[in-house]
């Protein structure tokens, strides 16, 4: 079975991307069942740093030069735009400032709870907290952590960046929001991925078409669909950050990278 993994790498995110590459290839080594799929508006970057690194498959798109939010938030778009090169058994939405650390990325389409369902979303590292006594000892360790998920939980009916007005087509009522997952990472059947991309592009497009701005983006809309559908989840080894208490125990094998500037 063939991965395709998607990222969108505009301006100074194309040295993420390269960055993402290189730890495949320190991490993964050789696999001929990958290919990745950058869209980027720096076509001669991207075939420069590509002729150096062959160890894989690289397919390159050409977009617009789009900024914070657009990048983000236009992502399922773009991915329908060219939905007829996406020929893999499987997809992925990558973000583009991700480091791979463990070969397990590579077996990701192949795991058994994969099979369950189409679709798999990742839960958010941000708003995943431990079970039972792991979860306790977190708070203890925590506390502001207590006290800031107590405030939320009273605010919001669950802890996540929800879209909680009601005029907004990525709106989650209060009793749905429950687990809240990360739009840096998810994947899917090649013709599961499609038609959630076809869809959720719709759902942007009216809420742009309204003059409104989801609260998060493109995982406003993502966290949307995720009340509506059944799906696998995974925990947040698979966006990880090494920052946060709450996820210490778990394993890094997608990394969600911290910020540096780049030239572009």
């Amino acid at each position: 079975m063939s991965l395709g993994v998607l990222s969108i790498a505009t301006n100074k995110y194309l040295e993420y991307w390269f960055e993402m590459i290189m730890s495949c290839e320190k991490n993964l080594g050789t696999n001929d069942s990958l290919v990745f799929h950058v869209f980027t508006d720096r076509v001669i970057d991207a075939q420069n740093f590509v002729a150096n690194n062959s160890m894989y498959q690289i397919k390159i798109y050409e977009i617009l030069n789009m900024g914070f939010p657009d990048a983000t938030l236009k992502r399922y778009e773009i991915y329908s735009s060219f939905a007829d090169s996406l020929t893999a058994d499987y997809l992925m939405h990558l973000d583009s400032d991700m480091l791979i650390n463990s070969p397990k990325f590579a077996e990701i389409e192949n795991t058994s709870k994969f099979s369950n369902f189409p679709v798999t979303l990742v839960r958010h590292p941000g708003y995943w907290r431990p079970k039972g006594l792991a979860k306790v000892k977190t708070y203890l360790l925590n506390p502001i952590m207590f006290i800031k998920d107590i405030l939320l939980l009273a605010e919001k009916g669950g802890i996540g960046a929800w879209e909680t007005r009601k005029s907004s087509s990525a709106y989650v009522s209060r009793n749905k929001r429950i687990n809240y997952f990360c739009g840096g990472v998810w994947f899917a059947r090649n013709t599961e991925f499609k038609a959630m991309c076809a869809e959720l592009a719709h759902q942007t497009n009216i809420e742009l078409d309204a003059g409104q701005m989801p609260i998060w983006h493109d995982e406003s809309f993502l966290n949307k669909w995720a009340t509506e559908n059944v799906f696998n989840e995974l925990p947040p080894s698979y966006c990880f950050e090494p920052t946060y208490p709450q996820l210490r125990g778990l394993e890094n094998i997608v990394e969600a990278v911290a910020k540096v500037n780049y030239e572009k």
